[in-house]
């Protein structure tokens, strides 16, 4: 039979008429390396300001089990899960966090209302005035072809472009190593 197009290759389903089963293996392998810097400043009983960088890197060979925005979470060949090693789905490489708290001088012991108490002091004094704030690099993706027809024959609709070189693209169903090119 030839490859691809919706219907099942032959030479992998040499059994048309039975239906197929599902068995899943756990296979996936990932890796996370991450640095985090810290710095606080505390100016006396007024002001609070904290900063977090974060430098992450995630790799793995699948990012997820059923699949997602970002990943189909299936492999093109589960012979090779080496070839699948790269930049998770989840990778996010830099993160700053930075946040501040801003003590407002009312109410007992502060510059303004210093002798409150009581109801006065239930509502002027203890009143804070705090912000925060979070950069970050967004998230790699995966470039995937046509995803409404099949062109590895394992009706799996995850084929990933592979085209070397420039001009028109020429398939070669007949030769499954050199399909596009």
């Amino acid at each position: 039979g030839s490859r691809g197009a919706q219907a099942p290759n032959e030479q992998f389903f040499p059994f048309p008429h039975f239906s197929s089963s599902r068995v899943a293996d756990f296979q996936g392998n990932s890796i996370y390396n991450g640095l985090v810097i810290t710095g606080k400043i505390h100016a006396s009983s007024f002001f609070d300001l904290v900063s977090a960088y974060t430098y992450g890197h995630s790799i793995d060979n699948v990012s997820v089990f059923a699949g997602n925005t970002f990943d189909a979470g299936m492999p093109v060949t589960r012979t090779r899960m080496d070839l699948e090693r790269g930049n998770s789905s989840n990778d996010q490489r830099h993160r700053l966090l930075n946040y501040f708290v801003l003590n407002l001088p009312f109410g007992q012991g502060r510059q303004f209302l210093n002798g409150a108490h009581g109801v006065v002091q239930q509502i002027v004094g203890g009143w804070q005035f705090a912000g925060i704030n979070t950069l970050y690099t967004g998230q790699p993706f995966t470039v995937w072809a046509n995803k409404s027809v099949d062109f590895s024959g394992f009706n799996t609709l995850v084929d990933r472009p592979d085209i070397v070189g420039s001009g028109p693209l020429q398939l070669n169903a007949s030769d499954p190593d050199h399909f596009f090119d």
